[in-house]
């Protein structure tokens, strides 16, 4: 599965989103905060970074852009709006997402 850095500042949404995240088998790190999810990036290589918070708009770009300098770029998922069970969804690979009616 995946490897995922899931970021909020929300430490009861970020649980349960790395709770249900490992549940489907993703092996997730937890950032509250902007040091720590840099931190984390700097240490080890991610497939997604989810942010479930919403990001100031010039945070958001820089963060793009650092994150696309990388030779392996990992997937940026916003999903402020989103509830843990569609994070978790979105990262189903293909051959276990539900098919279209």
């Amino acid at each position: 599965m995946a490897k995922v850095l899931a970021v909020a500042c929300d430490s009861k949404r970020l649980s349960d989103v790395n709770n249900l995240l490992r549940a489907h088998g993703h092996n997730v790190r937890g950032a509250d905060c902007r040091s720590t999810m840099r931190h984390l990036l700097a240490q080890e290589p991610f497939q997604f970074i989810v942010v479930l918070d919403p990001l100031p708009v010039a945070f958001s770009d820089v963060l793009q852009k650092e994150l696309h300098a990388g030779r392996m770029s990992p997937r940026l998922v916003l999903a402020e709006g989103m509830t843990s069970e569609d994070v978790a969804e979105m990262l189903a690979p293909q051959s276990r997402r539900p098919k279209a009616a």
